[in-house]
């Protein structure tokens, strides 16, 4: 779907507001300031889903109306409110207002749960049942509960097992702000049938255990989940969930940790799982570890709140005093939360105008641009040499630090001297070599250059003399090749009496 108008969104966020005043929750006390500044996604670490609301959602909304965008590509505040209204009808009554807000940039594809994981490919129904379905969802978006439960329930007459056709139907009951216990009965039933139409997919089996729970049935929930998780191929759906009820609905940081560890482990391509686990690292005091998993979050494709890691990261470097990484870490945050409906800009520019006045404490010069090679270099600079190769031998990291300081001849010949006494450490050296040698050309010292890549080239030749696999042997070869092609280049800037 196109870009919202103005208007749409105006008319979406007057509604929320008007549920809002109407449930009693709009005269509701202002966090205080700190609160705002590592909030978290929905302010979950600092404030109420209510406050978020008020302090938060709808002042963002605001300046983006004023500014015309960005938009985000989708909006999914109810979602989250229906978790939040399992215990709290107030929140649960505004569900119906924050689905027809969501509505607005809603493309009527994707799950129906953002907990689901990876998704399956199930061929197609017949077109009347597709069309049925297709209806459900676009009424249920438009707020008409009945009418999208009298469009699923046809698409399931046409065809039975039509795919998440079933979960649907248990989701639209199951998200009701006025649900009744017959309902939740209803929607749990449809969820199980869901699960078993579909085994292995995430979302019906999420819906289900988080229906149970609602229903005051939280140990069997637990139990079928833990029973998913143990199965001998797995399932990182169910180990996702127990990480976020055990870190989430039970405090329990240390039961969730495990589960959440696993979910990451079989789907790391999971961003929303890999998230899950820095934050639960975070919280349990581990934040280096989850500093690098919020890294790992980063690099996954999918639907997860990638201006949270970047956050967290940021967060992460200003404690450390790297003030030019956190710079970029946040403005990517801020750049990424725009994108999704800017609920945390507000915070966002607090906290890099914080930043930008350490750095001008230093005199450093904060740039318009933060993702340009200059200010990568710096921001890799700025990391200590025995942080940024944590885990390599004290030998490698001191020629990084060499090559840091534009010492080249002093880290050529402690490369050498590694070469003679430990040819394995440097072997392990071969990144610092090429990052080494990329320098000294930039700071105009070719020769050195070409003799680091040099050394290069004869760590990956004797790699490959030890690869276990032809395959392995080849590919190491093939790295020995590139690099001498990259020394031949350099050669010939020399000139031909180099």
């Amino acid at each position: 779907m196109g870009e919202p108008s103005r208007e749409a969104v105006r008319a979406a966020l007057d509604a929320v507001v008007a549920a809002m005043r109407g449930a009693g929750v709009w005269a509701i006390e202002r966090p205080p300031g700190e609160a705002f500044a590592e909030m978290g996604a929905f302010g979950t670490r600092t404030m109420a889903f209510a406050q978020w609301l008020r302090w938060v959602f709808v002042p963002n909304v605001e300046r983006l109306i004023e500014s015309g965008g960005p938009w985000p590509s989708s909006s999914q505040v109810a979602v989250m409110a229906t978790r939040e209204g399992d215990t709290d009808r107030a929140i649960a009554s505004l569900v119906p207002a924050l689905a027809r807000f969501d509505a607005v940039f809603d493309d009527d594809d994707g799950d129906d749960d953002d907990d689901s994981g990876p998704s399956d490919d199930s061929a197609p129904e017949p077109s009347a049942a597709e069309e049925a379905y297709r209806q459900s969802r676009a009424l249920l978006g438009a707020g008409d509960r009945a009418g999208a439960r009298r469009a699923v329930e046809r698409a399931l007459a046409l065809a039975p097992t039509f795919p998440n056709a079933e979960n649907f139907a248990g989701w639209i009951l199951f998200s009701a702000p006025d649900r009744s216990k017959a309902d939740l009965t209803r929607a749990i039933e449809h969820f199980r049938t869901a699960v078993s139409n579909e085994p292995g997919v995430t979302a019906p089996l999420v819906n289900l255990a988080d229906a149970l729970a609602a229903s005051g049935k939280k140990d069997e929930a637990v139990a079928m989940m833990e029973c998913h998780a143990t199965a001998a191929s797995g399932c990182a759906g169910a180990d996702y969930w127990l990480g976020w009820w055990f870190s989430q609905r039970e405090h329990d940081l240390k039961r969730a940790l495990p589960h959440a560890r696993r979910a990451a482990s079989l789907e790391r391509s999971w961003g929303l799982a890999r998230s899950r686990l820095a934050d639960i690292l975070e919280r349990s005091g581990q934040s280096d570890e989850a500093y690098e998993e919020h890294a790992a979050a980063l690099a996954c494709e999918g639907a997860h709140d990638r201006a949270f890691s970047h956050e967290r990261r940021g967060a992460y470097e200003a404690r450390r005093g790297w003030w030019r990484n956190a710079l970029r870490s946040l403005r990517r945050a801020r750049r990424d939360d725009s994108r999704c409906g800017g609920a945390r800009v507000a915070q966002y520019d607090e906290a890099l105008a914080w930043v930008a006045s350490q750095l001008a404490a230093q005199s450093i010069v904060v740039p318009a641009d933060t993702e340009s090679d200059v200010w990568d270099r710096a921001c890799e600079l700025e990391v200590p040499p025995e942080v940024a190769l944590k885990g390599h031998p004290a030998e490698v990291i001191a020629v990084e630090a060499l090559a840091r300081e534009d010492r080249f001849d002093e880290a050529l010949a402690a490369l050498r001297a590694l070469r003679a006494a430990e040819v394995w450490r440097f072997v392990d050296a071969t990144g610092v070599m090429e990052h080494a040698a990329d320098r000294a050309r930039a700071a105009g010292h070719t020769r050195q250059a070409i003799a680091l890549l040099e050394l290069k080239e004869e760590a990956h030749r004797i790699d490959a003399s030890a690869a276990g696999a032809a395959g392995e042997a080849f590919g190491r070869l093939g790295e020995a090749e590139r690099t001498r092609e990259r020394i031949v280049a350099w050669a010939l800037e020399l000139g031909p009496d180099a």
